[in-house]
């Protein structure tokens, strides 16, 4: 049966009697989201019937301008930075400046300043939960492409209070996170973009109650996973339950292209019988991708965020997730640069773990490829490596660095690494998280750091609803976090 997204049957038949009372739709995104943004509202024209709040993360205000410059772009209706105390209109889009919160209250947005309860700028969750306070019916929360979870308590207060919220497909989105957390919210819609825009485009959100389709059964995909993982979790010991499905089944769908099956129940029926293939689904859902000075910008930034750090012996490192090494390697590297030139004591440790033997193996072998140190220093390189062969394609890391990285195997999902630690430096896994696991990661990562201990993650990263009163950005550009006591 094909659903009509534009036509509701319980709404044709209701006359329009005076002007159409306003829904107020919010808009929440993250990373990724100004792609989604822009194909969402492309499709949106003036209705009469509603207006559009945005909350899209920034990390400062000069940012929103830009966004509003790109998104005017495509939107038929008018594109606005708010200010305190405007009043959103109806057939407009107004954009939450960054480095502020904004709650609705009495007809008008009002700004404020960043707070330890809601850790993103601007905050979906700060909005959602203001928006839920209008009559049943005349708000909307949409969820779009994000890491974290931001979002995800604002969407149970709205369902709470009776208001719809739709939430963009995570296969669609970019980055799933705040789309998959969301969906937590008994009652939420998921849709693609298009049915979404469809939808928005129909008849007044006041006059017809919220989507109700059935919850989506599990694709042939999803049921195929769920008996590969426990057979895969029973004999390699190893637990996938924690990452993202989306991201298993690309993997999975991969390794099975590589064995020439194209009949999926065979294939699983196969493996399920195959000690050695589970085995290497194992390594293949794992993520063992690194370089050295990956971003290099950000390690740079990183080094100065120590000089700022107490001076403690030893200065003490993790690097969880660790993969083939190159990560431990770089921190060892940055910090005997800053010993060598007086900045810091030499008295230091440092330990990676990886739940990956075979990356294990080739981190403690310390024998890297010429193209995987193409962003390191040229100083850096013939201080601290040697080339294994004579023609320099391969390059062999020195002892005397060697002998400062421990490197073990440990699952972060189930043990962290005692601290105290001066820094964790995790970086490229919580995408690949679900939203829960990423929350339960970040308070551990807390518990385990010092008082003043800093936390470093990728670019596509976010901490999310995870880290309210528990880290401050030193650099939020490079994803550097400093320790809040509690």
């Amino acid at each position: 049966m094909v659903v009509d997204l534009t036509c509701d049957p319980s709404s044709a038949a209701l006359p329009e009697t005076g002007a159409p009372t306003p829904v107020w739709v919010a808009i929440g995104a993250s990373a990724g989201g100004l792609d989604a943004l822009q194909q969402l509202i492309i499709g949106l024209l003036p209705t009469g019937r509603q207006g559009y709040i945005v909350a899209q993360h920034m990390a400062g205000g000069v940012h929103a301008e830009r966004l509003r410059q790109l998104l005017s772009h495509h939107s038929a209706m008018p594109v606005r930075v708010a200010a305190d105390g405007d009043a959103p209109q109806v057939d407009e889009i107004l954009l939450i400046p960054g480095g502020c919160h904004a709650v609705w209250q009495a007809g008008a947005l009002h700004l404020l300043p960043p707070s330890e309860h809601y850790f993103s700028t601007p905050s979906v969750d700060a909005l959602f939960a203001s928006l839920a306070a209008l009559p049943r019916g005349q708000a909307c929360g949409i969820v779009l492409s994000g890491s974290g979870s931001d979002g995800a308590e604002g969407c149970k207060t709205l369902r709470q209070a009776g208001h719809t919220v739709l939430v963009q497909q995570p296969a669609e989105a970019r980055f799933q996170g705040m789309p998959e957390a969301a969906m937590a919210a008994r009652g939420a819609q998921v849709l693609s973009l298009a049915d979404m825009t469809r939808w928005l485009q129909g008849p007044r959100l006041t006059d017809r109650p919220a989507l109700n389709h059935p919850a989506p059964s599990a694709s042939p995909e999803e049921e195929a996973l769920a008996r590969l993982l426990p057979a895969i979790a029973q004999f390699t010991q190893v637990d996938f339950g924690g990452y993202k499905v989306d991201t298993l089944l690309r993997r999975l769908a991969k390794r099975q292209r590589e064995t020439a099956e194209p009949d999926l129940p065979r294939y699983v029926a196969w493996a399920l019988g195959q000690p050695q293939e589970l085995w290497l689904l194992q390594q293949r859902f794992l993520v063992s991708v690194s370089s050295f000075f990956r971003d290099r910008t950000a390690f740079e930034a990183l080094a100065a965020a120590w000089s700022a750090q107490a001076s403690t012996t030893p200065w003490r490192c993790w690097v969880p997730a660790c993969a083939t090494g190159e990560e431990a390697y770089t921190l060892a590297m940055l910090r005997e640069a800053g010993v060598a030139a007086g900045r810091w004591s030499a008295d230091f440790e440092l330990l990676a773990s990886d739940l990956n033997k075979e990356a294990l193996a080739v981190a403690r072998h310390a024998c890297y490829a010429a193209t995987a140190l193409r962003e390191m220093p040229v100083d850096y390189r013939d201080r601290w490596f040697l080339p294994a062969t004579t023609q320099q394609e391969v390059w062999r890391v020195h002892e005397q660095l060697r002998s400062r990285v421990h490197f073990e195997q440990a699952d972060l999902l189930h043990k962290v690494a005692p601290g105290p630690w001066d820094l964790i430096s995790c970086r490229n896994l919580l995408i690949y998280l679900k939203a829960e696991c990423q929350d339960r990661l970040i308070r551990a990562f807390h518990a385990q750091l010092k008082p003043d201990g800093l936390l470093f993650i990728s670019p596509s990263e976010t901490l999310g609803q995870a880290a309210m009163n528990l880290f401050v950005p030193v650099d939020m550009g490079h994803r550097i976090f400093r320790k809040v006591l509690r």
